[in-house]
């Protein structure tokens, strides 16, 4: 039996991934993005380490989730014979003056990282020895270390992942988007070629969401906001040259937090801050 057929807005990570994801479970996928300047994936820090994170609940596990993948995706997608999309492992420095707010921090990681085999190993250290890992910390920095922590470059995995996912029969189409009515209770994902049809839309715009969904009157609260999804579905199947049917669109978001990085000095893990600022008195690089 041939598997649905979707249609996925955007080729960033969160369009990418999920175009591998299809074509890897067996879906007829196209991809359509015209890749416009500002991208998200292109601009983000990459920095993964969930684990100190204040976040919660879904949040959270959602992000931890992401980090422990990575490995399988890596081991997938070499697969399809993609060898490197940018992840490194490079250890995590998490710094802070106040020693209380440090014993909160450390806490966390050493209970969420308990028996979380990417996350390696977390260690206490005091000021001299964060500084001696990363020379640019203030002195009166101490530091919670998570041997762990990674750091992933955006393009290269974007990527990766549509190289795998064209390995698995996905078409990707460089060609702006929108979709548009049909008749009543129907859509199409539209582009200056022509009219893309599928039993799934899935819109991973970005920023650009509400250009792509606008037409059928439908708005994003969030449009600033990168990482924004949503999913279009039909009952029935078509040809993917012709026009489908579209419920409503659910609406799904996930945000990524400003991460700041320095390198560590030769010969150790690279140091990387998971606050959304560099700590108080250090410099970057």
């Amino acid at each position: 039996m041939a598997g649905p057929r979707v249609a996925v807005v955007g080729s960033g990570v969160a369009g990418a991934g999920t175009a591998f994801a299809l074509a890897a479970g067996g879906a007829e996928v196209v991809v359509v993005d015209s890749v416009l300047p500002g991208q998200a994936t292109a601009a983000g820090a990459g920095i993964i380490q969930p684990w100190s994170s204040t976040a919660t609940g879904p949040a959270y596990e959602l992000y931890a989730a992401g980090a422990a993948y990575y490995p399988t995706l890596i081991e997938r997608l070499a697969e399809v014979g993609v060898a490197d999309i940018g992840y490194r492992v490079t250890g995590s420095l998490v710094a802070q003056a106040d020693a209380a707010r440090l014993d909160e921090v450390e806490e966390r990681l050493r209970r969420r990282t308990a028996g979380v085999a990417v996350a390696g190993t977390v260690e206490r250290l005091g000021e001299r020895d964060a500084r001696a890992l990363f020379p640019p910390l203030a002195p009166e920095l101490g530091a919670v270390y998570v041997s762990g922590g990674a750091r992933v470059d955006g393009r290269m995995l974007r990527a990766g992942l549509l190289a795998g996912a064209r390995r698995l029969g996905a078409v990707v189409v460089d060609a702006p988007a929108r979709l548009v009515p049909a008749h009543t209770g129907t859509c199409a994902v539209h582009t200056p070629g022509g009219d893309v049809g599928a039993d799934v839309v899935v819109v991973a715009a970005g920023a650009w969401v509400n250009s792509v969904v606008e037409p059928l009157g439908y708005r994003s609260p969030s449009s600033r906001s990168a990482g924004r999804s949503l999913t279009s579905s039909s009952r029935t199947a078509r040809p993917l040259t012709g026009r489908r049917s579209c419920r409503s669109p659910a609406t799904t978001s996930s945000r990524s937090t400003p991460a700041a990085s320095w390198s560590a000095r030769p010969g150790r893990p690279a140091a990387a801050s998971t606050r959304g600022s560099p700590p108080a008195g250090c410099r970057r690089c």
